[in-house]
């Protein structure tokens, strides 16, 4: 049997005292989840995008681990998920959703071989706003704003002054 962190989820997620959030709240969180946990990251994505909402994304984001997931995606999925992701983190950089999509973005960017690739171009311009602005807030969204804005916007002018 595979491991949490293969599947991609945090060690605690079995744990009874793992609070999930509501399903009012988060519609198909639960279905989602009982996809990852079966090692379907893609189908856990899926179900997110039909069934849910921001909440349930988020909540989703929040347990798996980006770097075991990415992989695990299929491209049109991986695209999707990529736009979503800009538009959390440009409607409100310092948000909660922000600092995860973040992370996530950050991860596939740094860490993953041609995943810039996936950025849609023209979701660049909010994007390198967004990190620009998030890059000097303090902590590990903050770093990884800044880490992002410079592999992806190296040598360009920010273009608001």
């Amino acid at each position: 049997s595979p491991s949490w962190r293969e599947e991609g989820l945090p060690p605690s997620a079995g744990r009874p005292t793992w609070a999930w959030p509501v399903e009012d709240e988060a519609p198909g969180f639960a279905a989602a989840m009982r996809c990852a946990v079966a090692g379907r990251v893609d189908q856990a994505f899926r179900c997110a995008f039909q069934l849910g909402n921001e909440r349930t994304l988020v909540g989703l984001l929040r347990r798996l681990e980006s770097a075991v997931a990415w992989p695990r995606l299929p491209e049109a999925e991986a695209r999707y998920l990529v736009r979503l992701l800009v538009r959390l983190l440009c409607r409100d950089p310092y948000g909660l959703p922000a600092e995860e999509a973040c992370a996530w973005l950050e991860t596939l960017t740094a860490r993953l071989p041609g995943g810039a690739l996936l950025l849609d171009e023209e979701d660049l311009p909010a994007l390198q706003e967004a990190l620009f602005s998030l890059s000097g807030a303090p902590g590990t969204a903050g770093k990884n704003a800044a880490s992002m804005y410079s592999s992806l916007f190296r040598g360009t002018a920010h273009g608001c002054w």
